[in-house]
């Protein structure tokens, strides 16, 4: 069977090509794709040719959202004409993919990251929960770090990532600051995510932050700029907590001395945990989490060479990404 689908030739080249997918197997099930998100991020460096665990051609994407047209015998709990949630689909041969969830139909193994979420949905909430993945991220580096009420959180980069830890964090009783250099961005998080936001563009940062408070319990950094870790350390408490949420290509240098001098406890988190993901879609299905003004592109998967060309060279005019694969 063919199918639709995105996909990354080489460094920079983006297809939308018809590709084989395989026949469906007892304990999977197959989706009519509704939307994919981006995670801008990731597929960023990997469109860059700058993640190494990269192999073109890939079909990218790890979030996606559509209705179950047909359920393999072992199939129990989901039934065709089901909403799911997931984050993997398997592809054929010569296409790898990490998760490959950009294409218009897709097989999908039934287990704990595919998520049933209804039957009937409206256009603005399939938009918002085809990002859950998303906050999934942002929750993972937070539970690893076991927030306690009140603790003072400092999240530098307000990406969708970013803007998800800064909900988080507020939905767990915390005091949150965010920072970023997007002017955009901290409007944004001044009215949706943050008790406070700064934008730190131009200006010296560590003294731009102290300006609303000296140290932080906790400080969780999206950036992926090892430049910036080192800058941030300076506003750590001793022995206060480090979530590194970025993904920091090739080599870093990190000054070791300052962090060791704080007695910090840094968290490395990668991916998402089922459990993460499902408290996510659950927060935002009750609009316990604000999606909606983050959401900047809502785009045909045609349009997905366009689409990656403004994430490649512009950056920051992009926030929450969404391919609709029904029209």
């Amino acid at each position: 069977m063919k199918t639709t689908a995105i996909v990354f030739e080489d460094v920079e080249k983006v297809e939308i090509k018809e590709i084989e997918i395989p026949e469906m197997e007892n304990d999977e099930i197959m989706v009519d794709v509704m939307r994919t998100g981006v995670s801008v991020g990731t597929e960023r460096w990997a469109l860059s040719g700058l993640r190494p665990d990269t192999v073109f051609p890939l079909v990218p994407g790890y979030q996606g959202i559509g209705r179950v047209i047909n359920t393999g015998e072992k199939v129990s709990d989901i039934e065709i004409g089901d909403i799911v949630y997931f984050v993997h689909s398997r592809v054929e041969k010569p296409y790898s993919s990490w998760s490959g969830t950009h294409l218009s139909t897709a097989i999908v193994k039934v287990n704990p990251y595919c998520v049933k979420i209804g039957r009937k949905l409206d256009e603005q909430e399939i938009n918002c929960l085809a990002l859950s993945a998303l906050a999934a991220v942002s929750c993972r580096g937070i539970e690893m770090a076991k927030v306690s009420l009140g603790e003072k959180c400092l999240v530098v980069g307000l990406g969708f990532i970013g803007q998800m830890a800064c909900q988080i964090m507020k939905l767990k009783g915390c005091e949150v600051v965010g920072a970023d250099v997007i002017e955009k961005r901290v409007k944004i998080a001044k009215k949706y995510s943050c008790d406070e936001a700064i934008n730190v563009g131009g200006k010296t940062f560590v003294e731009e932050i102290k300006k609303i408070s000296h140290f932080f319990d906790i400080i969780i950094d999206t950036t992926g700029s090892d430049r910036m870790l080192n800058e941030e350390i300076h506003l750590l408490k001793f022995g206060g907590k480090f979530v590194w949420q970025g993904w920091y290509p090739g080599e870093s240098k990190i000054n070791y001395h300052n962090f060791h001098a704080k007695l910090a406890t840094v968290y490395m988190p990668c991916y998402f945990t089922a459990e993460a993901l499902r408290q996510s879609i659950k927060w935002i299905a009750e609009r316990k989490l604000t999606i909606l003004p983050l959401i900047t592109t809502v785009a045909s998967y045609k349009m997905a060479k366009e689409v990656y060309s403004k994430i490649l060279n512009e950056p920051s005019e992009i926030l929450g990404v969404i391919f609709n694969w029904e029209k």
